[in-house]
């Protein structure tokens, strides 16, 4: 249901039509828990709030139960399950805005990470959860990556990248299947699931993997995405199961992200700011670059910021480049104002109305 629920965010964002934004609404209202005791992820009601709709109260609401999971979840539950409910707070932080809530997701990270991931040498295990798995499961790792990513965009610390880029090579090193050129789900994975389930997870994996290569810069991360969607796109949307996640994946992955690039001292007071409220922003296509003149001159000078202004954000998207932005209430217009210009430099039908 995430993946339905995001995919009209993004027509809502590239149309500006507030049907896509009313059916959102309505399809995380559908997937709703049922009952005070049984928990679904919130993702859906925060991710629609942050684009605008009225679901704020409805996450707000279910918000105990979630918090009383995660406090049990370094025993009891499923490391998929303890990593979206990581990713459902670091959704709320987004729509709320709030310190306390960036506190909050980044504290639930740390405990997901002491839990489940482990350091063995240079790598990163990710450890099961949870009834008898002896090993972390393809939904594992994708999952606890996406975390990582998250974790990474709202503190931009270089530990955070580290942790990323170890966790996406992970994955690969785990489940990367050259003959096929796509990822294989163990059997023990797909036990009792419908054939839906390998392209599912391999479509979520490889969106995981490219937002971890966007991120980081890495683009043979990047590269392996696609080349993973490439292969399981066709059987993905063949599926009603998996056809949103496949849509999804391709439609954020084949066409040019806006890069919000942070440009400064990662720590700094403005930064801190900044990088919160590019995290806020409605924007399904944003990746969130940390870059630091001080050890990240290579991407700096790819990015075409060799002698720019610091600390500031730039956007960037398919090589066009915005200017400095410093004043934390006018990202959102900026993105706005960016997005509705096409390569060409002429405003957007959408704009013109």
């Amino acid at each position: 249901m995430r993946d339905a629920v995001a995919l009209l965010l993004l027509d809502y964002a590239d149309r500006g039509d507030a049907a896509d934004l009313a059916r959102a609404e309505a399809l995380a209202r559908m997937a709703a828990p049922r009952g005070a005791r049984t928990q679904g992820s919130l993702w859906p009601f925060y991710a629609v709030a942050k684009a605008g709709g009225n679901t704020l109260a409805d996450g707000e609401t279910l918000l105990g139960p979630t918090r009383e999971l995660l406090s049990k979840s370094g025993r009891r539950a499923t490391t998929t399950s303890f990593a979206r409910l990581v990713v459902d707070l670091f959704t709320r932080a987004a729509a709320v805005g709030s310190p306390d809530t960036y506190t909050e997701a980044l504290t639930g990270a740390s405990a997901l990470f002491g839990a489940r991931v482990r350091k063995d040498g240079t790598r990163l295990m990710v450890l099961p959860g949870g009834g008898a798995a002896e090993k972390a499961s393809l939904a594992d790792h994708a999952e606890v990556l996406e975390a990582a990513v998250m974790s990474w965009e709202t503190s931009g610390s270089a530990p955070a990248r580290e942790v990323v880029s170890r966790l996406a090579h992970e994955l690969l090193r785990n489940f990367w299947d050259g003959e096929s050129g796509r990822l294989r789900v163990p059997a023990t994975d797909a036990v009792g699931l419908p054939p839906a389930v390998d392209p599912l997870l391999n479509a979520r994996a490889a969106l995981a993997l490219w937002r971890a290569g966007e991120a980081t810069g890495e683009t043979f991360l990047v590269g392996r995405s696609r080349r993973i969607l490439d292969k399981v796109l066709d059987e993905a949307v063949s599926y009603p199961v998996s056809a949103p996640a496949g849509a999804l994946a391709a439609a954020l992955m084949f066409e040019p992200p806006v890069r919000m690039v942070l440009f400064g001292d990662p720590a700094s007071p403005e930064m801190i700011v900044m990088r919160r409220t590019c995290f806020s922003v409605f924007e399904p296509r944003r990746v969130i670059l940390n870059l630091d003149p001080v050890t990240d001159q290579a991407r700096i000078d790819a990015l075409g910021l060799t002698g720019a202004a610091a600390p500031a954000l730039y956007l960037e998207r398919a090589g066009r480049l915005s200017g400095p932005i410093v004043d934390p209430s006018a990202v959102a217009g900026a993105v706005r104002s960016f997005r509705s210009v096409d390569e060409s430099g002429e405003a957007s039908p959408e704009s013109r109305r």
